[in-house]
């Protein structure tokens, strides 16, 4: 079932802002990222205007189930700074009944992709347009038809044997596994060339576009940081972490530097050669990490996979 789109006629204008959503202003101006940070300076002259009417988007099917909403295959008549009509597009939307902290998280995810797209890169998606002044709010994506890389992965094994093992892939060559890390580092490079960090890098981020090339995806934990070499968060997620995917400093200090993400371009690359596999298969989905508890000997192993 498709969201209610809200029709608005010129003479409506634009309906007044709700009173939750008057904390939310920041996300729409510069004041989003801090004074003296790379993404600061690049924002300045990044294109702003991606806004569109809501009656320009036309639903189809609901392709999966985002942190904010569901998200669909849609068709868009048209689209901010493109002569293309009638354009097979993605659009993440947010629920009704979001909390205002999620608006918070929506709106952040929209203004780091008007980041990211300045970069052009072949292995980032694009961001083509946004519903921000009409409810409900959209994120409007390039359409990736062959989903996330996790579930791609899973679909091509040749059989299931044991648990988490299974047989090699029906159609994937070495070559082209290869090639997905080398799609992925590469657009990891061009997020930390603005000095940001993404922070939930695993293949279930990675979208896979017609020519099976992948493209880092969900911004929503981005983070730009300052001269400094790591970040503290001042906050715990208000979404669930990653746990699976975190480096041991962002799990017990809260700390994230771009070797963070490091680490878990690292998890990613197991994820790949195992085609899909779920990292640390026997750990519980919320464990008590402390300082003082000492990791696991395949916690030790993927250090040593990543130093060298």
């Amino acid at each position: 079932q498709t969201p209610h789109i809200q029709q608005q006629t010129p003479s409506e204008g634009v309906p007044p802002a709700r009173p939750e959503r008057k904390n939310i202003a920041k996300y729409a101006n510069e004041n989003l990222f801090r004074k003296g940070t790379k993404a600061y300076h690049v924002y300045q002259n990044a294109v702003h205007n991606y806004e569109m009417p809501s009656q320009e988007i036309t639903m189809k099917d609901r392709l999966g189930k985002g942190h904010f909403g569901y998200v669909y295959s849609a068709i868009a008549a048209s689209l901010p700074y493109s002569t293309k009509r009638n354009q097979k597009v993605a659009v993440k939307t947010m629920k009704n009944s979001a909390t205002d902290s999620d608006k918070q998280e929506f709106l952040y995810e929209y203004q780091i992709m008007k980041l990211t797209n300045t970069l052009k890169h072949p292995n980032i998606t694009t961001l083509l347009g946004s519903v921000t002044k009409s409810q409900p709010c959209m994120i409007v994506l390039e359409m990736m038809n062959n989903g996330n890389l996790r579930s791609y992965l899973r679909a091509t094994r040749s059989q299931e044997e044991y648990y988490n093992l299974h047989g090699n892939s029906s159609c994937l060559t070495e070559r082209q596994l290869l090639q997905f890390a080398v799609d992925i580092a590469s657009g990891m490079e061009g997020i930390a060339s603005l000095q940001l960090l993404h922070r939930d890098l695993a293949t279930r981020n990675i979208l896979l576009d017609d020519n099976l090339t992948c493209k880092i995806a969900d911004f929503g934990f981005a983070k730009d940081v300052l001269n400094k070499p790591e970040y503290k968060s001042k906050s715990v997620f208000q979404r669930p972490r990653p746990t699976r995917w975190l480096a041991p400093e962002s799990l017990i200090h809260f700390k994230h530097s771009i070797l963070s993400d490091v680490w878990s371009y690292g998890i990613v690359l197991w994820e790949i050669v195992t085609l899909g596999n779920l990292p640390y298969p026997n750990m519980k989905s919320a464990p008590q990490v402390t300082q003082r508890q000492p990791f696991s000997r395949s916690l030790e192993l993927t250090v040593c996979f990543i130093s060298e």
